[in-house]
């Protein structure tokens, strides 16, 4: 069985991409304009609710539609079926690594002592394998849930054991060099979220380096995600050269790319290399305005309509898991949220889950409103601007193309949208699909 390198990208504009490495210095990122590059199919409409990264790497990771895994909503993994490629590769009795893979359970890794999985944060069912990772994982897995109310006890500790886990990982030099990029991100942007996220990027990248290098696996899996989180809220011009949170994001991953090279020698065809952005963007500066909205606190707005909860999981934006102990407390629920509007607009999208009692939500509010404009719910009314903040103004939104750029020679007789994005581990792992 091959070994592979596999970077799922999520979300890149190849266009924006090649664009980017005309006018930044970098080392590595015009060289993947030199590899393979090939068109997949997406099979899901826009207006499906299943055009979505957590949709489309599910089916990536199980080689099946999303009609037939039927994961729609983050979080909801735990109800998968289907089975993941580093599954079906255990049940060969061949190892893998799987870093950061969106929306993903670790199955069957469990069973082996010989695979790595660490999660993806919003993922809150789920811990690494082995356990000692959990360390370095807890501080973004809490800051993904708990992002509406920090601890600062909570976060001080876990701070600490994160920069301990990471020194115990790959030492203080590679620590620093980190810290370099968030030193340099804090410098010239502030504390922006996406300024933390390209750090975690390069350090999970170095870590996932060191693990390769200390044990050889059969699907080396990394995934970042600074690159979907730019173009959503930074690409807010067609001339490249205007985009300063772009170009910085791209500075750093070539510093990935380059870490890549010196490590394993992906340009040098030393090892199969797969770089896939699942699905992609396009610039929406020509469309009406879309703006992203959350609840500033959820657990204080479903205190204010006497909503009954055990506990709540906001997840990546603006949606989030309510749970229940009680049927008729969750269907009170929902017909208290479905009730809730803003200028005659409902503002939840409301989906039940009676077997788990638990609710998702997510806003489907996208047009502008005023912090002063009144929130509505049967006679009472409240302030919008109380209880919900605008994110942003969208920038890049989600398109049916999907891209990958490999240095598999093999690849370059594959057809151009021949097959779907959820069919490429057919392609880089035959064999295990003949039966």
């Amino acid at each position: 069985m091959k070994k592979v390198i596999f970077v799922g990208l999520n979300e890149f504009n190849i266009d924006l991409l090649k664009d980017i490495s005309e006018i930044i210095p970098n080392k590595y990122l015009r060289k993947l304009n030199n590899l393979v590059h090939k068109k997949l199919l997406v099979k899901d409409e826009y207006n499906s609710g299943f055009l979505e990264p957590w949709v489309q790497w599910v089916g990536i990771h199980t080689s099946t539609s999303s009609t037939r895994h039927k994961i729609k909503n983050l979080g909801d993994v735990p109800n998968l079926e289907e089975k993941q490629i580093w599954e079906r590769l255990s049940d060969e009795k061949y190892n893998s690594i799987v870093w950061g893979a969106m929306n993903a359970t670790s199955g069957n890794h469990e069973s082996s002592k010989n695979n790595i999985f660490v999660p993806d944060p919003w993922v809150f069912s789920e811990n690494t394998v082995p356990k000692n990772l959990n360390s370095f994982f807890n501080l973004p897995k809490y800051l993904a849930k708990e992002y509406t109310s920090i601890s600062k006890i909570k976060i001080s500790l876990m701070v600490f054991n994160f920069v301990k886990s990471s020194v115990r990982e790959i030492g203080f030099l590679n620590f620093f060099k980190a810290l370099k990029v968030l030193a340099e991100g804090l410098f010239l942007f502030g504390f922006k979220n996406f300024v933390f996220i390209n750090f975690f990027d390069f350090l999970s990248s170095l870590i996932f380096l060191k693990k390769i290098n200390k044990q050889s696996f059969n699907l080396s899996f990394l995934f970042l995600n600074s690159i979907a989180h730019v173009q959503h809220h930074y690409w807010y011009s067609k001339d490249p050269s205007k985009l300063r949170e772009i170009k910085f994001t791209y500075r750093n991953l070539d510093r990935i790319l380059n870490e890549f090279e010196k490590n394993l020698g992906i340009f040098e065809n030393k090892v199969p290399f797969f770089m896939l952005n699942g699905l992609t963007q396009e610039n929406t500066l020509n469309d009406p305005d879309w703006i992203l909205y959350r609840i500033k606190d959820l657990r204080k707005f479903l205190n204010l309509y006497d909503i009954n909860f055990t506990k709540v999981e906001t997840l990546m934006t603006n949606d989030a898991h309510i749970f229940f102990d009680d049927r008729d407390e969750l269907n009170k629920a929902v017909k208290l949220l479905n009730e809730v509007s803003v200028n005659g607009m409902n503002i939840f999208n409301v989906k039940p889950d009676l077997n788990d009692l638990k609710i998702f939500i997510n806003i489907e509010l996208t047009s502008k409103v005023e912090k002063s404009d009144s929130m509505r719910f049967m006679d009472h009314h409240f302030s919008f601007g109380d209880y919900f903040v605008s994110i942003v103004k969208r920038t890049g939104k989600h398109l049916r193309e999907c891209d990958l750029i490999t240095n598999a020679s093999e690849f370059d007789s594959l057809s151009n949208n021949s097959i779907y994005n959820y069919q490429i581990f057919n392609k880089i792992y035959p064999d295990l699909f003949k039966h």
